[in-house]
């Protein structure tokens, strides 16, 4: 039906309204046959048209030399040199994709022109492809970057021919293709790195030239250099989290699996891809790479809008002027290694008849959350730890939280509360209590709320008795002890009586993770062997050995077997008691192991450490020593030592220690610890001129997948010989580079001294001396001056003498 109310017979007439048929069209209808047209228009064009090499070659010319006219008319401009290869191609790919015979004008003696009068295909280019108008707003067909690479070799040949020039340098060939488009340039870049092309670009800013005499303005225009060859694709993979599991695949034979990262082609040559993991293997058998980020910058932007692109959970997205996977950092921060906000608040909720006091204690932290699917597991089982990897971490077994939520469970009966976020769209919310006997959770309620503001983190708040006011003093030690070793956290601490207790951060420097690692043998004893041997895959010894413990190769755990006397070829899970224990022996006096990795430990490091020292002692001196990784029964460990003088160090007996292990204050059981002993009994500090009474502070801090600790408690460190003994070089180096700064002190009080006692008697000696032969005194002051004693210094002597001698005479005075 038409605009006035006279309805058509449409089986009668050749031609149909597209929406019309678009809602009636019938279920069996052959879609080939049907074309697609503009009224008034002779030109109709196929309503499926199929993604063909010719078709693609069709959107190259255009983009690299149509326009388009009013909406109606498609022009191709050529130079007069292409008539017989770019013109006749178009001209052959137009008939057999359109169906159309394009006409071919020539409107000056260097110029070809072939010319489209179809809305249709106008329309098509513009409104569906939007590959613009004119050279000025052109854009690549978004289904370039959709179709097989050869169809898009097809689109770029033809928008070369059309657009682009070889240009022969000395070294090498060049293709240069320019546009004034900066969207196009975009796209063109896109397009090239997914091709796997080695290109560069140039921006040339808007300029004027003199051609024939006459001054010609040209644009800003965008030059990208195709050059000979495909680009070296990016081969580097990071492997840390795949490394154990390679490791066990490949036998512990290859040393490039101990690196950080690792070429796609050697883990194609090395693994089938059937070895390899599933997300590792579908990135080695696809075209992506990795490249190392090699600077971070900021820049100044001139807009006064920032936009934000943020991804659900992963926070990454694609951006930049070519193929980049971005990621906002602010957002995810690199998973765990955000610096850390930790607010603990504490507040009192009851006081009963009996004298205890019920406290409500609440602790939020900004890590990365925990899954909700694990929240009741986690703090609501005992046991439930994921720290069994072999690696540095301040907890071992699970014990400690969920112990605390239990004491408060017993003591008040109250359920716990968990609330936590990954920075998604949900924060949950868990009610829990522990089943004792059956060790599971008891979930109450768990709530579920929209994350509007993509806060990341955790929040438990639970009941305990607890007597404040007797441990008020050690809970505000051990928060100032931890912002010592963590000069990176912003602690807050709010005790019940609504007093903050607030220690900044002071660095946004945040100490680098430990990375898990394998077992060293020599540290496994004979129940964690049987575990090892229980969960083994391996058919045989020889590769359970390699497989399953670092820094053993087949050499190695031959002769670790032949020691034994356990054939290779045993059966890891049918080996008697007998011979784990003999494998664990045989482990023991085998003296030819490698050191182990200490990549598994997390030191504070020099320069952070020395930061907390500063910032909670604010010493006249500090030097911070960090010792090489060393080792004790298979167990690698690092020692650090700051020894600091003066500033806010009270003056006491003794040295002032500070100990930690693993970031962790120790407060408790001084005298039982091997720093204590290393202390009083190893060194003698009389050797490096430190009084016995005197502001000196040490800390020391150790680090190790397993710290020997003498009890349950975790409060001393067991004097291991290897602990002891790194524990002394640090300590005697610290010291010497104290004893040099008093040295320096003293000769300096020595120095101050003397030139006191010339200040003070030279002026009395130059005076009498004037007396006796009644002459005017001499004048010292060059004499005062080559001593280094100044007017002030002169005057600040004098009055010092008459207040000695006022005193002198008051004292006579009285006694008369």
């Amino acid at each position: 039906r038409n605009r006035h109310p006279v309805y058509k017979d449409w089986a009668k007439l050749d031609s149909i309204p597209f929406n019309y048929f678009r809602r009636n069209m019938p279920k069996n209808i052959d879609k080939s046959q049907i074309r697609v047209g503009v009224k008034q228009s002779r030109v109709a064009i196929p309503a499926v048209i199929p993604i063909t090499p010719e078709f693609m070659r069709i959107l190259g010319y255009y983009v690299g030399e149509g326009s388009i006219t009013n909406g109606v008319k498609v022009t191709f401009s050529f130079g007069h040199h292409e008539l017989d290869t770019c013109v006749k191609d178009l001209t052959r790919c137009l008939e057999k994709v359109f169906g159309v015979k394009p006409s071919i004008s020539k409107p000056h003696e260097t110029a070809i022109n072939v010319v489209l009068n179809s809305a249709s295909i106008a329309f098509l280019f513009e409104k569906v492809l939007k590959m613009g108008t004119n050279s000025n707003n052109k854009r690549l067909p978004y289904i370039v970057f959709n179709v097989p690479k050869t169809l898009k070799w097809h689109f770029l040949m033809a928008y070369i021919k059309g657009d682009g020039y070889i240009q022969n340098a000395k070294r090498n060939k060049k293709i240069v293709v320019a546009t004034s488009s900066k969207e196009l340039f975009t796209d063109l870049k896109f397009l090239l790195t997914l091709m796997g092309l080695s290109f560069s670009t140039h921006i040339y800013n808007s300029q004027e030239r003199v051609i024939k005499g006459r001054k010609t303005c040209f644009s800003r225009s965008y030059h990208i250099y195709i050059r000979e060859g495909i680009a070296l694709e990016p081969q580097s993979l990071p492997i840390d989290p795949y490394r154990r599991e390679l490791l066990r695949i490949s036998g512990y034979r290859y040393t490039n699996l101990y690196r950080h990262t690792v070429q796609k082609h050697w883990l194609a040559k090395v693994f089938s891809p059937e070895q390899l993991p599933e997300k590792l293997r579908r990135i080695v058998l696809s075209d992506i790479g990795f490249l190392p980020v090699k600077e971070i910058e900021i820049v100044q932007s001139n807009s006064e809008w920032v936009y934000d692109i943020s991804v659900e959970d992963v926070e990454r997205f694609i951006g930049g002027e070519a193929i980049a996977l971005l990621h906002n950092s602010l957002d995810a921060a690199e998973v765990g290694r955000i610096p850390p906000n930790i607010i603990v608040e504490l507040s009192c909720e009851d006081n009963p008849d009996d004298g205890v006091d019920i406290y409500r204690l609440r602790v939020e932290d900004n890590g990365i959350g925990v899954a909700p699917e694990h929240i009741p597991r986690a703090f609501a089982t005992v046991l439930y730890g994921s720290k069994y990897g072999y690696k540095q971490s301040r907890g071992t077994f699970g014990l400690g939280g969920t112990m605390a939520l239990l004491y408060g469970q017993i003591t008040t009966n109250k359920p716990a509360t968990v609330i936590s976020s990954r920075g998604g769209k949900e924060i949950h919310k868990f009610a829990l209590m522990i089943d004792i006997v059956k060790n599971e959770p008891r979930i109450f309620k768990h709530e579920v709320f929209k994350n509007e503001r993509k806060w990341r983190g955790t929040i438990i708040e639970f009941y305990l008795e607890a007597d404040y006011t007797g441990s008020k003093a050690k809970i505000i030690e051990y928060l100032k002890h931890t912002a010592i070793a963590n000069p990176h956290a912003s602690l807050l601490f709010i005790d019940p009586k609504g007093r903050m207790y607030y220690f900044p951060r002071v660095t946004d420097k945040v100490p680098e993770p430990p990375k898990e690692s394998l077992p060293h043998p020599v540290g496994v004893d004979v129940e964690a062997m049987n575990r090892l041997l229980a969960n083994s895959r391996q058919k045989d010894m020889l590769s359970f050995l390699v497989s399953n413990f670092q820094r053993v190769g087949e050499k190695t755990a031959r002769e670790v077997l032949q020691l034994a006397g356990i054939p290779e070829d045993a059966n890891p899970k049918k080996l008697t008691h007998d011979q784990v224990t003999s494998l664990v022996d045989a482990i023991k006096r085998y003296n030819k192991f490698r050191a182990p990795d200490p990549s598994s430990v997390s030191p504070i490091g020099e320069e952070l450490l020395s930061i907390g020292i500063k910032n909670m002692l604010q010493p006249e001196f500090i030097y911070v020593v960090q010792r090489p990784p060393s080792s004790y029964s298979g167990f690698p460990f690092v020692v650090e030592v700051g020894i600091a003088y003066g500033g806010s160090i009270p003056v006491a007996e003794g040295i002032k220690l500070y100990r930690f292990a693993n970031k962790i204050p120790l407060l408790y059981d001084e005298r039982a610890d091997v720093v204590w002993k290393v202390v009083n009994e190893r060194i003698d500090w009389s050797n490096y001129k430190v009084p016995r009474v005197s502001p000196v502070a040490l800390v020391t801090h150790i680090c190790s997948p397993k710290i020997p600790y003498k009890s349950v408690g975790k409060e001393a460190i067991a004097d291991r010989p290897e602990i002891e003994r790194e524990l002394v070089i640090a300590i005697r180096e610290a010291a010497r580079q104290l004893k040099l700064y008093l040295s320096k002190i003293e000769k300096k009080q020595t120095a101050i001294k003397r030139m006191n006692i010339y200040a003070k008697y030279l002026p009395i000696i130059a005076k009498c001396s004037g007396k006796l032969v009644d002459k005017k005194p001499p004048d010292i002051s060059k004499l005062l001056g080559r001593l280094g004693i100044d007017e002030n210094t002169l005057k600040e002597t004098q009055e010092k003498i008459l207040k000695e001698l006022e005193k002198k005479f008051l004292v006579v005075e009285e006694a008369e």
